[in-house]
């Protein structure tokens, strides 16, 4: 059974620089430890690069979006 962490943070591209490296060095630990990212699919502020970095790093994403159009080929990352 796979490792999952479920994270919901700003998607606000009006983040302080030192937040949004720390959302990159978190993203890079849980790829290196082997952790599935499920997040809210955004692709910009915390929760982009949060999931840039996991994704740079080879692990694994989930993205769970609350719009009801939205598909999975729509995600910034598969």
């Amino acid at each position: 059974m796979p490792r999952c962490v479920c994270v919901y943070c700003a998607a606000s591209q009006r983040v302080d620089e030192r937040y949004r490296k720390l959302a990159e060095q978190v993203g890079e630990r849980l790829a290196r430890a082997g952790y599935e990212l499920i997040y809210g699919g955004g692709d910009v502020g915390f929760m982009g690069a949060l999931a840039h970095s996991v994704h740079r790093h080879g692990g694994r994403l989930v993205g769970v979006s609350g719009n009801a159009k939205a598909s999975p080929t729509d995600w910034p990352m598969r």
